[in-house]
């Protein structure tokens, strides 16, 4: 196993100085992080800025040995990612917009298409128009599109919102399976609950400062993320932070 994901001294800050400051995170190959924090603790903007979405104001973040602020293109390859709806055209079909997606990746055939929607529980409606689908649906359709490059590290906001209790159990199924063989996941999510089922580390990110990172064994004989998260560190999932206005 390496390291896939180094994050050193990220920061981020918006006009009025909120954002992320100074984190450092690394993640090695087959580990599922779950990321968790109030609203507005800097969730989002963090991933944004491991997936150049957003640029940090400083710091490095190196994918696979890459470092994204040099190589960009090649860094992002191997990476999967959904983060937050609206990614996809509504008026297209989930085969319509995964077709445009694979246009990035030639050495994969339109059989991929199905076989992520197939994956995902989503193939016998991938001729239907993505307007009409459920929030959980959406959250299939989203992690089909992370999925679809056959990534080796893959990033999900939220992916678990809307899920209804088979789709959470498929998503369960799906990272199980795929880290087993190696693949890496960031996972953001305030169901603390699942997390712990499928997480094998976990990070706590309040008012844009990593206050925790380490393995979910280390919670100890009859204690949650929750728990951990309220006795060390004072938390409130239900507080809004002071970053709530930009991001998550």
């Amino acid at each position: 196993m390496g390291t896939v994901l180094e994050v050193t001294g990220v920061s981020k800050q918006y006009r009025n100085g909120r954002g992320i400051k100074d984190l450092h995170l690394s993640l090695e190959q087959g580990n599922v992080m779950g990321l968790i924090g109030p609203n507005g603790a800097g969730k989002t903007t963090l991933m944004k800025c491991i997936t150049g979405l957003v640029q940090p104001s400083g710091g490095r973040i190196i994918i696979f040995g890459r470092e994204i602020g040099h190589d960009y293109k090649e860094a992002i390859r191997p990476v999967g990612v959904y983060i937050g709806m609206g990614t996809m055209y509504p008026h297209l079909s989930p085969y319509q917009n995964l077709k445009m997606a694979l246009r990035f990746y030639p050495e994969l055939g339109d059989s991929r298409i199905d076989e992520v929607l197939e994956q995902v529980g989503l193939l016998q409606f991938k001729r239907d128009i993505v307007s009409s689908f459920s929030l959980g649906m959406n959250q299939r359709l989203g992690l089909a599109a992370a999925l679809l490059s056959k990534p080796s590290l893959v990033i999900l906001d939220e992916p678990a919102n809307g899920l209804d209790i088979d789709g959470m159990l498929l998503f369960r199924k799906i990272v199980e399976q795929l880290s087993a063989e190696g693949v890496t996941f960031l996972i953001s999510s305030h169901l603390t609950g699942e997390l712990e089922r499928i997480c094998s580390h976990f990070s706590i990110l309040i008012g844009g400062e990593l206050k925790f990172t380490g393995p979910t064994e280390s919670l100890g004989k009859g204690k949650s993320i929750e728990d951990h998260y309220v006795e060390r560190l004072g938390g409130n999932f239900y507080a809004p932070s002071n970053n709530d206005q930009y991001d998550e």
